[in-house]
């Protein structure tokens, strides 16, 4: 949500706004293409393996968008962060899905992307809150740092458990 919210001030004040132009076509591509090979290897190294590797894929292209001084890496960001976003938002809803009985599947998915919209509209209340005292690049580290959080998160909420499902 904080790209989605700031990235064109943030891309203005970087002066990169014409590479940022690209920016979301780069991240839907690799969301695009990533997502079979990601839902593979869901299947077969099983839903920790991909969660962990995409928070952190994710968490390093927020540091990456973070310190972009040209436009070469505002777009290695933009696939970076696309590849761990395509691979979470997929994951996590085939997550949802199996975790749950068959007859509640729906209500599984339904609450999944409501959460994910309560998300977006929280996120940039609460990141551009911060931006008058870190400005726009240090708001990326926290949401960074965040991202981090997640993985600590995960563990503890669907993590631990999936492990020990696997044994």
């Amino acid at each position: 949500s904080s790209i989605i919210s700031f990235f064109s001030v943030y891309a203005k004040e970087i002066n990169l706004v014409e590479a940022a132009s690209f920016f979301y076509i780069v991240f839907a591509v690799v969301i695009f293409f990533s997502r079979p090979f990601v839902g593979r290897l869901f299947d077969a190294k099983g839903e920790n393996r991909i969660m962990y590797i995409a928070i952190l894929i994710m968490t390093i292209g927020i540091i990456t968008f973070s310190q972009a001084y040209n436009g070469y890496t505002l777009l290695l960001a933009g696939a970076v962060i696309g590849l761990g976003f395509g691979a979470i938002q997929s994951s996590g809803q085939a997550i949802a899905v199996k975790s749950t009985e068959h007859h509640r599947m729906g209500l599984a998915t339904s609450t999944y992307f409501m959460l994910a919209d309560v998300g977006m509209g929280i996120g940039p209340l609460v990141f551009g809150s911060i931006i008058p005292h870190t400005g726009y690049r240090g708001m990326y580290i926290c949401v960074a740092i965040v991202m981090a959080v997640c993985m600590l998160l995960y563990y503890l909420l669907h993590g631990v458990k999936a492990g020990m499902l696997k044994s």
